[in-house]
């Protein structure tokens, strides 16, 4: 029983496992950007097999591939439970793979909308030529559906979303002229076309080596059914080499001359930052390192870059502000602040706040979970020391913030910055909010947490593919990498390597107007996900 219970998951789950754990391979540090075709092809090659199982069986297999993605993807989880929750490496496994576990339940609802619509479309009586056609079309629709889901569900986890991808390529990708056009979830939808694009070559090479005479009284409709296919292959090449010229329309325009910028990455110990002997010496380095900037035009500190909350810094503070507005600098840095909730109760915010020739503050309105805030505080605080981090009672801003203010005497020019604190930058319609009517986005971040992980080089092409869809430059400035400035093609223009202290000096663009995608948001491309759902099943189910 045991074997034929093994031998059943080998043959209908182990290799959506496999397609989920190799699939993070195609993000950074690794890159394989060619990856999910052959991996997509695979999992389109699998759908008439699918399309006979039950719910249960394709809600089992959404989970395997999920739990492969996310044990993989996100496996810097265990850094920060191991190192800064004090855990076991058993433990700290253990509840890697617990959360890994959860997540994979997106995965789950994705498949059982897979399978609902799999057999209203009645999918398993159809030719295998249609099946593999409208099947995919179906399963990439969908997928793109809970990329999205997947941003705003239960406070939304949107990491690794597929087209984050496309701006690793050495060109910004094949289809990265498509990002400002309609966002990362349609160069998700491209890249799984080019993939069943893949899948249909496959099918028809092994439809022509078969030899059986029980088929030749079906070949008119099966010459027939592939007409379609070859019709929709046209369609995606040209999709995709559309890309390349769309690369080159400049959607926004640069706004005044180039400015000067001074990113400071301290490269501070996670263990230090917040025990008060070390406040000195910290606030002393970032002094130290500051002292030779001051002619650039932006000084760039990195998220809560002081030890200390705002109240407590009032004198350097003031002190800086005076130094900037001197010397003509915008001076930013990030810093915990206090505010008063309505019932009066004291809310601790993740601010961002500009000095001297920069004005305003914003208030980071994502908060991470555990890191930032802890759910079910009520039951967690006190069980592990990963559940009583530092600063983890913060409270979220207000939303619709307004952006920082910049006015430099060079070109005499008043600039606007949208302001992203860490984790906020991997929302596309969020950051697409918050650049509205922007010149510039500068995002701070603290990814000691991660250690020597994949997730702080993840972070980093995220942040690349915002600048894309935005097609405005980002200053990214960090405590210990990966500080980086990114042009408004998601070129990494500038960066210092992890773990080193420095000043990342550089020039960045101002760039006024907005792209199509900053304007419209998601909402273009999850409609035609929808059409395609609904589409792809009529069709099958008038066959």
């Amino acid at each position: 029983m045991k074997r034929l219970m093994l031998a059943h998951f080998v043959r209908h789950y182990l290799p959506w496992l496999l397609v989920g754990g190799f699939l993070p391979f195609t993000f950074a540090p690794f890159d394989l950007v060619w990856l999910p075709y052959p991996l997509f092809a695979l999992a389109f090659c699998m759908l008439p097999s699918l399309a006979t199982r039950s719910l249960k069986q394709f809600a089992l297999a959404g989970w395997c591939l999920g739990f492969g993605f996310f044990t993989v993807g996100v496996s810097w989880v265990y850094f920060s439970i191991h190192d800064y929750g004090n855990a076991s490496p058993t433990l700290a496994g253990g509840l890697t793979l617990l959360f890994t576990a959860l997540l994979a339940l997106f995965f789950v609802l994705q498949f059982l909308l897979l399978g609902l619509s799999f057999r209203y479309a009645r999918l398993d009586r159809i030719l295998p030529a249609r099946q593999v056609l409208l099947g995919g079309l179906i399963f990439a629709a969908v997928w793109v559906l809970f990329e999205w889901v997947r941003a705003w569900l239960l406070s939304g986890f949107p990491w690794l979303l597929l087209g984050e991808a496309l701006p690793s390529a050495s060109t910004g990708g094949w289809m990265a002229g498509w990002a400002p056009v309609a966002g990362v979830y349609a160069c998700s939808l491209l890249i799984l076309l080019m993939a069943l694009v893949l899948a249909l070559i496959v099918q028809e090479l092994l439809e022509r080596t078969k030899k059986k005479p029980d088929m030749a009284d079906h070949q008119p409709q099966i010459r027939s059914a592939r007409w379609p296919a070859y019709t929709f292959t046209g369609i995606v090449l040209a999709l995709v080499l559309s890309g390349y010229g769309l690369s080159t329309v400049q959607w926004t325009t640069a706004n005044g001359p180039a400015l000067t910028a001074a990113l400071v990455q301290p490269n501070i110990a996670q263990a230090l930052k917040w025990k008060s002997s070390e406040r000195d010496s910290i606030v002393r380095t970032y002094l130290d390192m500051t002292a030779p900037l001051w002619d650039a035009d932006i000084i760039l500190w990195p998220e809560t870059a002081l030890p200390l909350y705002e109240h407590q810094a009032v004198s350097l503070l003031d002190q800086l502000a005076r130094r900037a507005d001197s010397e003509n600098t915008a001076f930013f840095t990030g810093i915990l602040t206090v505010s008063e909730g309505d019932e009066g109760e004291i809310q601790v915010h993740n601010s961002f706040i500009g000095l001297g020739k920069a004005q305003g503050r914003y208030d980071k309105q994502r908060l991470v979970p555990f890191g930032e805030y802890v759910p079910m505080q009520s039951l967690l605080r006190g069980l592990i020391d990963f559940f009583n981090l530092p600063m983890s009672d913060m409270r979220p801003g207000r939303p619709n913030q307004s952006p920082l203010m910049m006015q430099l005497s060079a070109g005499g020019q008043t600039y606007s910055v949208a302001a992203l604190i860490c984790y906020e930058v991997v929302y596309p319609d969020f950051v697409a909010n918050q650049a509205a009517d922007t010149d510039l986005m500068i995002t701070v971040s603290n990814d000691t947490w991660f250690g020597r992980s994949i997730g702080p080089l993840q972070h980093l092409q995220i942040a690349r593919m915002r600048a894309l869809e935005q097609q405005k430059p980002f200053l990214r400035g960090t405590n210990n990498g990966v500080t980086a400035i990114i042009g408004a093609d998601g070129i990494i223009q500038d960066r210092l390597a992890q773990f080193e202290t420095g000043v990342l000096r550089g020039e960045v663009q101002p760039r006024q107007g907005a792209t199509p995608f900053a304007r419209s948001g998601s909402l273009p491309i999850l409609f035609l996900s929808a059409l395609l759902i609904v589409g792809s099943s009529l069709r099958a189910r008038r066959q």
